[in-house]
């Protein structure tokens, strides 16, 4: 009898290990899974700011590249007036006048 009830404590205590081993893996399966998810949305966050900036970004070349376009434009406009400028014999014989005066 002795014996039997030393076997039943020592099931008891074996038991009582277990659970207390499964109670902690669980506790440390939610803690993990806490911290997948926090990661999930620190990802899905920094995500998002990647994409605005790269829209920013695409904004700005595209703006960059619109003005870029227009200053060439003017910079043709501006040398093609100095090219009718210089072959205009009128403006050639006013700039004559102009010196000698």
């Amino acid at each position: 009898k002795q014996w039997y009830q030393r076997r039943v404590r020592g099931e008891q205590e074996r038991v009582r290990r277990v659970e207390k081993l499964l109670k902690e893996e669980h506790e440390r399966g939610n803690s993990l899974l806490t911290r997948v998810k926090d990661l999930e949305l620190q990802n899905s966050s920094l995500r998002s700011q990647i994409s605005e900036a790269a829209l920013k970004r695409q904004s700005y070349l595209d703006n960059s590249s619109r003005k870029n376009a227009e200053i060439r434009e003017l910079r043709n406009l501006v040398g093609d007036s100095f090219n009718s400028l210089a072959k205009d014999p009128a403006v050639d014989s006013y700039l004559q006048s102009v010196s000698i005066g």
